[in-house]
């Protein structure tokens, strides 16, 4: 998702991006997703020739998600938790790491963290993409959404459950970083980020209430 900077009215738009020329093209399209204003520069990022900005920047519950199929439905998974997101942290993460990165071992307890969020929403919706069983596009088996047997011949579409996506994320993450669990010392950073930043306004306050009863007096 990325926010379009256009010579004319209404100036912005947002785009949801999902084709891509090359690897250099995906690449270009990553860098352009993540240009925030001052931080990656004022101007806009200048990509297939248009300017683009951070897509955190425009409400994405107003930009219309691209699907495959007709019957398709879009998954949408968010970092902070949007509005209209399916998958979300479990764990309220510090907005400013966005602009911040914390240390590596916290970035992989992130990185745990989205696998099991995303097997716990599978776990609990385990229906949402039965749509899935109802197709008759005969090319699915070519394109390799439905997966084959040994033998060459398609699976069934109702052996593929959103349950076994769940179990395939959790094995998955049992094996990131030799089975290492990041995700304590994740909890760990973004409790003190959290005690910080509660800390520093209700300081801020402190003293700025001192100061006005210092001068009022």
């Amino acid at each position: 998702l990325v926010t379009r900077s256009l010579y004319s009215f209404p100036f912005f738009k947002g785009e949801a991006v999902s084709d891509f020329k090359s690897t250099d093209d995906a690449l270009g399209m990553l860098r352009a997703s993540c240009h925030v204003p001052l931080l990656g520069g004022i101007l806009p990022y200048k990509h297939r020739g248009c300017y683009y900005y951070d897509g955190f920047f425009w409400p994405s519950f107003f930009v219309p998600w691209r699907s495959l199929h007709r019957k398709d439905k879009v998954l949408k998974s968010s970092a902070i938790g949007t509005l209209g997101a399916q998958i979300s942290p479990s764990i309220m993460l510090p907005v400013w790491w966005m602009c911040f990165p914390p240390k590596g071992d916290v970035l992989r307890g992130m990185y745990q963290l989205g696998y099991s969020d995303a097997a716990r929403f599978f776990r609990t919706w385990p229906d949402y993409l039965d749509d899935i069983k109802g197709r008759k596009d005969g090319s699915l088996e070519e394109k390799g959404i439905i997966p084959k047997t040994p033998t060459g011949r398609a699976r069934s579409k109702k052996s593929i459950t959103n349950r076994k996506v769940a179990e395939s994320m959790a094995r998955a993450m049992a094996r990131v970083e030799m089975g290492t669990d990041y995700i304590p010392t994740l909890e760990v950073a973004v409790y003190k980020g959290w005690f910080w930043f509660a800390f520093c306004i209700a300081g801020t306050w402190l003293v700025g209430l001192t100061l006005y009863a210092l001068h009022v007096n």
